[in-house]
């Protein structure tokens, strides 16, 4: 069946069909990762009390040894990364040679004396040339040096991009994004059966389908279904689901958007009228692929991208429509969920009220994504969670534990502790039919209680929950974590690492994210280093089954950047560099907020300017991080500067936001004749620019001070009425 599938894909020659079925029938060779608990490699200094000789040789081996291990590991790992010379060399002054061709741009000496050097069997060496110079690898800068000369017209001479990247792979010195640019460069010639081939060579070098569907990979997978659908649309075949997911096998079919931009930050050039039967082929794919009800659909909804989701959602009811089956209660509920988790409530709302319209009568389960819902509603909570429970009253539908777990978050999140510690109370006196405390309650109460101040009753519950069998999830270990940081007792986070060992509780991200938080806060208030201890805490990560990647480090940052520690940071950020994981816009945005937020804006500003060497472009988002923070600062220059610079690159497009930014910075300044620059660039905006609020009532403001507004191709106000625009300036 696998073979004759893939030879119905036709564009591919014998030996790649033969080889992508051969890798297609392997079993999966990957079996689970069992995730074993061991107690972080990490002791603080600053114990209050010295340690009884059973607590020191209980945890001696596993606190005291890490900095060994850790340096043991380091030492380990010298000589095979930094003995090119001593190994090679000849081939060690060749590299040299092609680096400083790379320097001087002579990309065509610089080909030819790869070509005549590299070979995939000592392909480690090429990677490791240049190790713990702290700059992007002679590996990493030589395709990209090329890559960008085919983007500029000016590949004439070079190595062609596709055997590059041949090479590449076949010395495992390859990256998901590299195979991306090879697809793509191949897409933009017309050459699409060649970048599927670039595709099917990538896939079959991984064990699995599982490795292909990695974070890192997306890119390459999406690429890949462009150049399949480019092919349909070439030989004007039917795209057929079942054969692009046998090829490139996602668990779902990347949006619009995500193609877009792809296509847009690639630097390849594209006929318009492709990209757009390419984006509808997308929307074929998904609709063909889609079943509302499968448990793996419903279960990888992207509830981190709103706008993803929304279009899931449409795509949803699109297949609704157009079979006239009505979606499983089960797809309403989960969408409920998510859009509650994103922050969209109000689309929760509205699924809600799709729901109703067919007539379904909700059960309890339904009622509580509800509740979960109204939870995150902003400034009514209260009234719209009491309101709901209100209407399950009428519905004869009775609340069940999780619907009380939810209004006691609520009455906690709203500032009424006392509340929610009062129907707690009630639950355990057995005051409400059918309702007692289960695991989620007694998490919530626990949360509730750090989150509120009350650190000694949440401890004197965690030890009453434990004595009846309650088990803390990850999350309230999590709070009792930060809890302890803030309060600067670095020497209790110890004993809830003990604690979480003792109750088989699996450390999360968000807690190694604390633990280096604790690391650098309890190392700064004893002056000493903690650097070595990263290596080791990474190490106790990967134990417990999270892989150090651009994802899981960029949490950590996020996480650390948040915490107010910009240092950890950026040792976590320089760590990256040496280990060649590449970081991407949501890494840059993490370190850039980080820096924002401690004050120390040239730094920030040093993280944009590195940005486009590590192949990551400003995107229109991150021009408005640095704006924003020049604004808040007073300082309306630089504003202008990264306004313009936005406003030139061809890689973004200024947004409503960029205007609101600059526009407000400028107002504050009272310099308001520096607006014209910025109002002459808003000028050019299409008809269907969006204005919004904020910068309605700026206009407004501007506009009473004495600052003509030009005539605009959109719509600036919403309701010219006078009453109207008098609300409008005032909602600043």
């Amino acid at each position: 069946m696998i073979r004759s599938n893939v030879a119905r894909l036709g564009f591919l020659n014998r030996a790649a069909t033969a080889r992508l079925a051969g890798m297609l029938l392997r079993p999966n060779a990957t079996s689970a990762i069992a995730v074993a608990r061991s107690t972080i490699l990490l002791r603080s200094n600053s114990t209050t009390t010295a340690p009884t000789a059973t607590e020191t040789e209980a945890t001696e081996s596993q606190f005291v040894k890490a900095p060994q291990r850790a340096q043991r590991a380091q030492k380990s790992q010298k000589p095979s990364r930094r003995t090119v010379a001593e190994r090679n060399p000849e081939l060690h002054e060749k590299y040299t040679q092609l680096d400083a061709l790379l320097s001087q741009n002579k990309l065509v000496e610089a080909s030819n004396l790869f070509k005549e050097t590299y070979t995939p069997e000592a392909a480690n060496m090429f990677r490791y040339f240049n190790e713990g110079q702290d700059s992007v690898s002679l590996s990493i800068r030589f395709f990209r040096s090329i890559s960008s000369a085919y983007k500029k017209g000016k590949g004439e001479g070079l190595i062609p991009l596709t055997e590059l990247f041949a090479l590449y792979n076949a010395g495992k010195l390859r990256y998901g994004w590299m195979c991306s640019e090879v697809i793509l460069h191949e897409v933009s010639k017309g050459n699409y059966k060649q970048g599927i081939e670039a595709w099917v060579n990538y896939y079959e070098s991984f064990d699995n389908a599982k490795t292909i569907q990695k974070t890192e990979n997306k890119e390459a997978a999406c690429a890949a279904l462009i150049a399949y659908i480019a092919s349909c649309i070439q030989d004007n075949t039917e795209i057929a689901s079942k054969i692009a997911l046998f090829l490139v096998p996602l668990k779902a079919v990347p949006d619009e958007s995500e193609v877009l931009n792809l296509i847009r930050f690639s630097g390849f050039t594209f006929e318009k009228s492709l990209i757009t039967s390419i984006v509808q082929g997308f929307k074929t794919l998904r609709l063909q692929s889609l079943d509302p009800a499968s448990l793996d659909f419903l279960n990888n909804l992207p509830i981190d991208r709103p706008n993803e989701l929304e279009n899931r959602y449409n795509d949803c009811k699109t297949i609704s429509a157009n079979t006239g089956k009505p979606l499983p209660e089960s797809t309403y509920a989960r969408f409920i969920f998510c859009f509650a988790e994103s922050g969209r409530p109000q689309q929760a709302f509205s699924v809600w009220n799709d729901l109703l319209e067919t007539g379904v009568a909700p059960s309890v389960q339904t009622w509580n994504m509800l509740l979960k819902a109204a939870a995150l509603s902003k400034g009514s909570s209260v009234a719209v969670t009491e309101g709901i429970l209100a209407k399950m009253a009428e519905a004869n539908v009775k609340p069940n534990s999780d619907s009380y777990g939810t209004l006691i978050d609520v009455y906690f999140k709203a500032g009424l502790p006392s509340t929610a510690i009062d129907i707690f109370e009630k639950i355990q006196k057995g005051l409400f039919e059918n309702i007692s405390t289960n695991l989620k309650i007694f998490n919530v109460m626990l949360n509730g209680l750090l989150n509120s101040g009350n650190d000694e009753l949440a401890r004197k519950l965690l030890m009453e929950g434990i004595d009846i069998g309650f088990s803390p999830d990850v999350v309230a270990f999590n709070t009792f974590i930060k809890t302890y940081i803030k309060q600067k007792k670095y020497d209790q986070v110890e004993k809830v690492l003990l604690l979480m060992d003792q109750y088989g509780v699996a450390p999360d991200i968000a807690t190694y994210s604390n633990l280096l938080d604790n690391l650098y806060k309890s190392a700064n208030a004893k002056k000493v280093d903690p650097s070595i201890h990263i290596e080791a805490l990474l190490k106790d990560m990967n134990k417990n089954g999270i892989r150090s990647s651009t994802l899981t480090l960029t949490s950590l940052i996020d996480g650390l950047a948040k915490s107010g520690n910009p240092q950890a940071a950026n040792d976590l950020f320089k760590l990256m560099r040496i280990k060649k994981i590449r970081p991407n816009i949501r890494t840059f945005t993490a370190l850039i907020n980080g820096e924002v937020l401690a004050g120390n804006l040239p730094q920030a500003v040093e993280y944009f300017k590195e940005m486009p060497a590590f192949g990551v472009p400003p995107v229109i988002s991150t021009y408005n991080q640095i704006i924003h923070a020049f604004a808040e600062r007073g300082s309306v220059n630089e504003c202008l500067e990264y306004f313009h610079l936005a406003n030139e690159s061809k890689k973004v497009s200024v947004n409503r936001y960029t205007y609101t930014f600059v526009l407000q910075a400028i107002y504050n300044s009272r310099k308001l004749h520096l607006a014209n620059e910025v109002l002459e660039v808003m000028k050019k905006e299409k008809p269907n620019f969006v204005v919004g609020r904020p910068l309605q009532a700026l206009l407004l403001k501007f506009q009473g001070r004495g600052i003509t507004l030009p005539e605009f191709k959109f719509k600036v106000f919403e309701d010219l009425s006078s009453e109207s625009m008098l609300k409008t300036a005032s909602r600043d």
